[in-house]
């Protein structure tokens, strides 16, 4: 056991002697993150389709979210936001690929077409992307 505890320390201390030391320049070029999301958007597809999502900033997201404030009916619930009118908007300015309007977004939020689970997925893709967090792992104590 100890044995054990001993290689992941030195395999953790190792990692940290590798990492690149962050400079000024690498900060300022850093560009917003982007990924690709998949799914099918029938069980019957053969192959998934993919959206190009690409991360707001930190104030962009904080100003969308004070735009959609939570009715009084959801705030009792616990929410801070109105999920029914953010999800749209942040689909609308996350997805890049297919360019898609909020409206649309809105209209497909609410489509009998589309399963919660289906158009939550790509809604809390893009969440994650813009709110992706710092690996914790790295400040814990040796």
């Amino acid at each position: 056991m100890a044995e054990a505890k001993t290689a992941a320390l030195a395999a953790k201390n190792g990692q940290r002697e590798n990492a690149r030391r962050a400079t000024l320049q690498m900060m300022q070029d850093k560009k917003p993150a982007e990924r690709e999301f998949s799914t099918k958007l029938s069980p019957d597809d053969d192959e998934p389709v993919s959206f190009l999502l690409r991360a707001l900033s930190a104030k962009a997201y904080d100003k969308l979210v004070a735009q959609h404030p939570a009715t009084t009916e959801q705030q009792a619930e616990g929410a801070t936001f109105n999920v029914d009118t953010f999800a749209p908007a942040l689909l609308s300015r996350v997805v890049k690929e297919p360019e898609v309007t909020e409206s649309q977004w809105a209209d497909f939020w609410e489509s009998p077409n589309w399963g919660r689970g289906e158009i939550a997925s790509l809604y809390f893709a893009c969440s994650e992307i813009c709110n992706r967090g710092l690996d914790l792992a790295h400040f814990a104590p040796a």
